[in-house]
């Protein structure tokens, strides 16, 4: 079952609040940590001379970008592919 079929209805609504309140820790907690990752180590220390904090400021939302996009994907992908598997494209 999807999550919306799952988190659907009046009975669900606590479920509904804690799934969305664990999607916005996991997008902040990977904002965060990208943003550490480019913005301290030595390892980016010409980068961060040339661009200032631009860097980390554009890589930490790219990782939740990321993160995002494969929540999409993920389903998606396993549709496809059970589509794929039942039909003779694959034979």
């Amino acid at each position: 079952e999807t999550c919306w079929a799952v988190c659907s209805g009046r009975d669900f609504t606590g479920t509904r609040t804690e799934l969305i309140l664990v999607w916005l820790g996991l997008n902040a907690f990977l904002f965060w940590w990208y943003y550490r990752v480019y913005d301290v180590p030595v390892k980016f220390y010409y980068s961060r001379e040339l661009l200032g904090s631009a860097l980390a400021w554009a890589r930490a939302p790219a990782a939740c970008l990321n993160f995002n996009c494969l929540l999409i994907l993920l389903p998606v992908c396993r549709n496809l592919l059970s589509f794929l598997r039942g039909s003779s494209a694959v034979r």
